[in-house]
């Protein structure tokens, strides 16, 4: 579990860099090109949406999954105490911000 925490952690920062540097490639394409700017946008919107693609690909061939709780319902939540601070530390902080 630590190596997967690792090595996630470190590909936020070329995660972070690609658009930026797919950009910049994008740049490059001659201007004579009609409609580059709607070509350049949308390859760039295409592309950010690929490793969403790869996450949601190998989260569904993922074997097993984690058993998931029905939640209690609301009025259920809101009668325990520990609940009540948080909301209201929550709304607080917003409100105070």
């Amino acid at each position: 579990a630590v190596a997967k925490a690792g090595v996630a952690f470190f590909w936020q920062g070329p995660g972070g860099l690609a658009p930026y540097l797919l950009g910049l490639v994008l740049l490059t394409l001659p201007a004579t090109l009609p409609g580059l700017t709607s070509l350049q946008f949308r390859m760039l919107l295409g592309a950010g949406a690929l490793p969403a693609l790869v996450v949601l690909g190998a989260s569904l061939s993922e074997p097993g999954g984690v058993a998931v709780q029905r939640p209690p319902h609301l009025m259920e939540s809101l009668r325990n105490p520990a609940h009540w601070r948080a909301l209201i530390g929550t709304a607080g902080a917003g409100f105070f911000f």
